[in-house]
């Protein structure tokens, strides 16, 4: 007799219980009936949708979602329909900011019959901007790894992948590639002549030189202090090339004026082509700087091919 007297207070304890935990929690607790209506909301929905849990009551979720409905909509069915649901979403607060959240929809079954389902939708903004940081962070270490801040252009640390990658394309698509190496061979003597600011302006000149020159599908990549490389994909003949370097080299000739003083460069120029020259990235590589050795050699920054 006790315990039936009781039982309704108990039971009145145990909802003001459930009550207080789920109105403690950031996260949206919810129960949607079989028509998509609201029949249970906890203090959070106020907090990111404006709305009390007693005016929740009877809502449509169609109207509290409003644009996103039709995103979540295929989640919702597949609840109604017996199966459990967990996805992201993006949800703009009243307050104008965004909370990245993940949604679970659970199903409620009873008798072997979807009633509706329970909805958990926790704020994970917290981890999503640690990952966007994170990200952020890995872009900014790449770029510091295989970018040259001086000229803006790709570094030795790129180069390796960027021949593969063009050896690979030519193989597949039986084209003929370049690999064109620039020296600038008097770079220490204008920095102990000049001071390391008049290197740093030519280095510059001749990057931007290089940049206004060369094909639009070239890749330019600087290589150590003084040396560029030249990836010329994609060939139409042997005659266009020889054509490009002698208008690269006259172009790349012409003296920089630094603080009313005109400094000529000294280049070189090493040319290895695939296949003529190697059947591979290592080889293609070490043949370039074979023909700039070449160059070098001759004194006069003439154009130097490699051997077959």
């Amino acid at each position: 007799m006790l315990d039936r007297l009781l039982k309704p207070v108990r039971r009145q304890t145990d909802d003001r219980y459930a009550r207080k935990v789920s109105n403690g929690i950031d996260a949206m607790l919810g129960y949607w009936d079989y028509q998509q209506r609201c029949r249970f909301a906890n203090a959070a929905y106020l907090t990111w949708f404006g709305i009390s849990p007693k005016d929740m009551r009877g809502i449509p979720i169609q109207s509290l979602l409003g644009q996103i409905y039709e995103l979540n909509l295929p989640f919702i069915q597949a609840a109604l329909e017996g199966n459990s649901q967990v996805f992201e979403r993006e949800i703009h607060l009243p307050d104008g900011s965004i909370r990245y959240s993940i949604a679970t929809y659970t199903p409620d079954i009873a008798s072997r019959t979807v009633k509706g389902f329970t909805a958990h939708v926790a704020d994970v903004t917290p981890m999503k901007r640690l990952e966007q940081e994170a990200l952020a962070a890995r872009k900014r270490s790449d770029l510091l790894l295989n970018c040259n801040f001086l000229t803006g252009s790709p570094n030795q640390f790129a180069l390796t992948d960027e021949v593969y990658s063009a050896v690979s394309r030519a193989e597949a698509t039986g084209q003929r590639l370049a690999l064109t190496s620039v020296s600038l061979e008097n770079l220490k003597e204008i920095s102990r002549t000049y001071g390391p600011d008049a290197a740093e302006a030519m280095l510059k000149e001749i990057a931007g030189r290089l940049n206004k020159s060369v094909h639009f599908a070239d890749t330019i990549l600087r290589i150590g202090w003084n040396e560029f490389i030249i990836i010329s994909a994609a060939l139409d003949s042997f005659d266009s090339l020889h054509w490009s370097l002698h208008n690269l080299r006259r172009e790349l000739s012409q003296p920089i004026r630094w603080n009313e003083t005109q400094i000529p460069p000294m280049l070189c120029y090493g040319v290895a082509l695939f296949p003529a020259h190697a059947t591979n990235t290592v080889e293609l590589i070490a043949r370039v700087d074979q023909a700039l050795c070449q160059s070098r050699k001759s004194g006069d920054g003439r154009i130097a091919f490699a051997r077959s």
